[in-house]
């Protein structure tokens, strides 16, 4: 059975087939990509991406979970996501530029923390470059405390640059 979460505003579905051009369309921005460990999203690698996600959809236990966020006016606002890994929950969220500073990333978050915390999961982790002001500020939005800031810890975009960790528990 796929998943679904249901907000005030938004719905949180799995991927489907037809996600691969808009997640491309999305991760493949400079100001998206800026942020992320990989390259920019091609076609073909954003069509091998959503075929994963719905593989580790299908995993008994589940232990990644990626959702599309989604308004009846809009299919693919962006997509949040999280890997279950012992203790703690590593969460994350992309969001669509044209539609950022609309509290989605916040709504989806929170969405998928409750779920995930109805199944028994209680630590939730977030890390972020951390010149990315509007991440930083959605994990404080959510409640999440600082635990460290490392600077020149990872290598984003050919770039040596920090890393700051945020948790929540429930």
């Amino acid at each position: 059975m796929k998943l679904t979460i249901r907000t005030t505003s938004l719905t949180l579905r799995e991927f489907e087939t037809g996600d691969a051009e808009p997640l491309c369309r999305i991760e493949s921005l400079p100001e998206v990509v800026r942020y992320q460990n990989f390259p920019a999203r091609t076609l073909e690698n954003a069509t091998a991406y959503v075929a994963s996600a719905q593989e580790s959809a299908r995993q008994e236990p589940r232990t990644c979970f990626e959702l599309i966020a989604t308004r009846p006016n809009n299919p693919f606002l962006g997509r949040v996501g999280a890997i279950v890994t012992g203790e703690a929950t590593s969460l994350w969220y992309v969001i669509d530029p044209a539609h950022q500073g609309q509290g989605i990333a916040s709504e989806a978050t929170r969405a998928l923390m409750d779920y995930l915390h109805r199944l028994g999961h209680h630590t939730f982790l977030i890390e972020c470059d951390p010149r990315n002001m509007a991440s930083r500020r959605v994990a404080e939005k959510l409640g999440f405390q600082l635990v460290w800031e490392k600077p020149d810890s990872i290598e984003i975009q050919d770039e040596l640059v920090g890393s700051r960790l945020y948790r929540r528990v429930f």
